[in-house]
């Protein structure tokens, strides 16, 4: 084992360095563009062409590495790339603003940035939370370069409109598997989009009002699509019934309505490929007879009791947002179903029981109370210190506010916790931490994001103690909520972790 893992973590250091010195390059091509703006247009146009020379020179180098190193190199440096360039694109005012100023050139030496990273064998273009409508296009413009494309995700509106570039330019994806187009994507890009990219299992256009009841017809046509998400857009209720009867694969539903009734519109009398469900609910007893496989429920607003979803025996990922735990009797729910969830996640719920989760959901392995006010725990029992719901959670995020600050001093007792993450917890402070340290409960984190509530609770002791003793820790945060944690605290702490080559990060 030892002598497979080495080459990894060698391939690892390798790639880390490649990636570093391509966005030096990128930075030194930026830097010169920059300073030849301001010198002329003789100079800068003389500056594009020695740049577009030194990004063939670099695809060159880059392009005889083997394949396996090509892809991974492109999913740690193609956002990075284009983050480079969309800030440049917006903060380039003094080339904008010459009168000389040629758009053609300036986005044509930005595309020949990009393209010295794009390569044939790149997979995923995951552009999430991308809100530059100049990067946007310049990745569509050059989606001829990845041709093997399997993912592509836009999830962000921006400031220019490039539906028509989509729709134009989607033909050259015909691997494509995953496409998401928030926001912008029209009726023409689901009608090009079906005609080319045939392998599609995955469409997401939420929010897009672009998209209408004739986009059905086209999406009815992709029989291997297995997630559909319409959520938002023009698509009226019977249309989208209409397409969970066809699709064959169909594994989710989205509803954004308490007054949709989609089930009125769905031909079939039971849905078994139905997995996922995510939305408002009319009638839990008509959701789980309908679509009975059901694994992942999302449900908002809940005011009817919940009881009848023990009827669901492959339930294991349950959120609700905003309900009371009492009057929708997640009690039962707990009772009938817990044992099975790995993943609770309750947000905006009232007079959460947290005895009845720790002794009922006995497999959970992530858990999220956020903006819930609980009932005391003298009120609603004891909580023990040996159930295997402290041993089965390995991800933890409690996140309260100032109306809902949370009270969590059994928190000690998650003894295998890799990830924790807390804002509003009024328990934490150094000699808690400490207690929990000796205890083994943060042996194994990986990742610790605590907002300070109390003022002075959390300090540079805390931080000295999880270095110490917690061996696998990688990200520590949020210190700058801290108050006796001094900035230049952080900054030591920074310069001993480059220093000491550790691959800590502080947030």
């Amino acid at each position: 084992m030892p002598k497979r893992k080495q080459p990894c973590k060698l391939q690892a250091l390798v790639m880390l360095r490649v990636v570093k010195l391509l966005r030096k390059a990128c930075e030194s091509w930026i830097t010169a563009l920059r300073e030849a703006a301001l010198t002329g247009s003789e100079a800068y146009l003389k500056e594009t062409q020695n740049v577009t020379a030194d990004c063939d020179t670099v695809y060159e180098l880059l392009t005889s590495l083997p394949t396996d190193i090509l892809q991974l190199l492109a999913t740690h440096i193609i956002r990075r790339i284009i983050n480079m360039i969309a800030q440049y694109d917006e903060t380039c005012c003094e080339l904008k603003d010459a009168f000389w100023y040629d758009e053609d050139y300036h986005d044509s030496v930005c595309s020949k940035i990009l393209n010295a990273v794009l390569f044939p064998c790149t997979r995923v273009y995951y552009m999430k939370d991308i809100t530059s409508g100049f990067a946007q296009k310049l990745i569509v413009q050059t989606l001829a370069c990845v041709p093997n494309l399997t993912v592509l995700t836009f999830d962000l509106k921006t400031e220019n409109d490039n539906s028509n570039l989509v729709a134009s330019n989607i033909h050259h994806l015909r691997h494509l598997k995953s496409f998401q187009y928030n926001c912008d994507c029209t009726d023409e890009v689901v009608e090009q989009v079906a005609l080319h990219c045939r392998n599609l299992r995955t469409v997401i256009l939420s929010f897009s009002h672009s998209v209408t009841d004739a986009s059905v017809h086209y999406l009815m046509t992709l029989n291997k699509l297995e997630h559909v998400d319409v959520m938002f857009t023009s698509i009226t209720t019977e249309f989208y019934g209409a397409l969970l009867s066809v699709l064959p694969s169909i594994n989710n539903i989205v509803i954004t309505s308490l007054t949709y009734n989609i089930f009125e519109h769905i031909l079939k009398e039971e849905l078994y490929t139905i997995t996922q469900y995510t939305g408002y609910i009319r009638d839990i007893n008509v959701l789980t007879q309908k679509c009975p496989n059901l694994s992942t429920v999302v449900m908002y607003d809940i005011n009817q009791n919940l009881a009848n979803m023990v009827a669901l025996n492959r339930l294991d990922h349950l959120q609700i947002r905003k309900a009371d735990y009492e009057s929708c009797n997640l009690n039962a729910v707990l009772i009938g179903v817990g044992h099975r969830l790995c993943h609770l996640y309750l947000v905006h719920i009232k007079n959460v029981r947290m005895v009845e989760i720790v002794n009922f959901c006995s497999s959970l392995e992530c858990l999220l109370l956020k903006r819930c006010s609980f009932v005391r725990l003298n009120e609603n029992g004891i909580l023990g210190t040996d159930p295997p719901h402290y041993r089965s959670v390995t991800d933890l995020k409690l996140l309260g506010d100032s109306h809902h600050e949370i009270d969590f001093r059994h928190l000690q007792h998650y003894v295998n916790l890799q990830i924790l993450e807390c804002t509003g917890v009024n328990t934490l402070n150094d000699d808690f931490i400490e207690d929990a340290v000796r205890q083994g409960a943060f042996r194994n984190i990986v990742c610790f994001k605590v907002e300070e509530i109390a003022p002075g609770a959390l300090t540079m002791r805390t931080v000295e103690l999880l270095i110490r003793h917690c061996e696998h820790l990688k990200e520590l945060g949020y210190l700058r909520s801290w108050r006796l944690v001094e900035p230049e605290f952080i900054s030591n702490l920074r310069n001993i972790i480059v220093t000491t080559n550790s691959d800590l990060h502080i947030l």
